[in-house]
């Protein structure tokens, strides 16, 4: 059975120096708001130590400390949304593929963020 909801947010969770199943917890306070988690467990989570030599500064080095994977069109849940949000931090996190799957169910926003990094 399909479930239907307005938004589906796809992405990965991230917080510096994690392993991914200890992470869970990171999203207490979304579950506690009403919002359904379905997560998907990884042997790392995405991770990334941004070194910023100056505070007033716009410049960054940023060095990647985890990769929790790309998603695939098989990690997809059975929901339809009115807006399906894909939020990515590092390169290789969501592909093409995908992004034409979930963009021929309905609307698609991404989050460029992801996309824009270097590898």
């Amino acid at each position: 059975m399909t479930k239907n909801v307005d938004v589906l947010c796809i992405g990965h969770i991230y917080k510096g120096r994690i392993v991914a199943e200890q992470d869970l917890g990171l999203l207490d306070e979304l579950k506690a708001a009403g919002a359904e988690i379905l997560p998907i467990l990884t042997e790392e989570t995405t991770g990334i130590e941004n070194i910023i030599p100056n505070r007033n500064s716009d410049q960054r080095t940023c060095y990647l400390l985890g990769f929790a994977g790309t998603f695939t069109v098989e990690n997809l849940p059975p929901v339809d949304a009115r807006v399906y949000h894909v939020g990515t931090i590092v390169p290789g996190e969501v592909d093409l593929p995908l992004l034409e799957e979930i963009a021929s169910r309905g609307q698609l926003a991404v989050d460029a963020q992801g996309s824009c990094a270097k590898k």
